[in-house]
């Protein structure tokens, strides 16, 4: 990472040490029924747009819920990733979130890392004009057959990483495998479970 000017992290099971959505659902009663959908979408035996669709439809959270959740369930960073953010911040490293989760549930963490809202890349919930959960918006999608993020969506916000700034390197740490076609970036080991 030394010469590394920008780095760009995954969120569930490496810079937290929770799949946030898993969490959420076990908050809202339904956790063992979205865990199943989980391992089929991280196996590949279902897409990851099918399997993240799914999960929030049975999940369905209203603006409300959703707050409770984020109030009642403080942020599990991973250990030694304060840390690891806070030096790449001292030598004015970029640091980005990159992650298929969803922005209201990395929020917090990014708040905690002091990574700023413009530097989180991922999916939205969508709620109606009363509050109740009405989709998401896909922002950032994993291919469930290689197990890797959609390789031209990452390439797109990498690339955006690259056009709108002075960064001459960008890399990436992560929890799945990554393809080389994304413009050299690297992917180290994960730091989750």
């Amino acid at each position: 990472w030394a010469c590394a000017d920008c780095v760009c992290f995954d969120v569930d099971s490496t810079v937290c040490q929770d799949e946030g959505l898993d969490e959420l659902a076990d908050f809202c009663g339904v956790g063992e029924k979205v865990k199943q959908w989980t391992k089929k979408g991280m196996t590949g035996s279902i897409g990851f747009r099918e399997s993240l669709s799914t999960r929030l439809q049975m999940v369905r959270p209203s603006k409300k819920s959703l707050q409770d959740f984020i109030a009642n369930h403080p942020v599990r960073l991973t250990p030694g990733v304060q840390e690891l953010i806070a030096c790449l911040h001292s030598r004015g490293t970029d640091v980005y979130l990159v992650s298929g989760g969803f922005r209201e549930i990395i929020g917090p963490a990014a708040d905690q890392l002091a990574i700023s809202p413009d530097r989180v890349f991922a999916n939205s919930i969508q709620f109606d004009e009363t509050g109740e959960y009405n989709g998401l918006t896909f922002k950032i999608e994993l291919n469930s057959q290689s197990r890797t993020m959609n390789i031209t969506a990452l390439s797109r916000r990498l690339q955006e990483l690259r056009s709108n700034s002075t960064h001459q390197s960008v890399r990436r740490e992560g929890n799945r495998p990554a393809a080389d076609q994304d413009g050299g970036s690297v992917l180290y080991p994960r730091h989750g479970r």
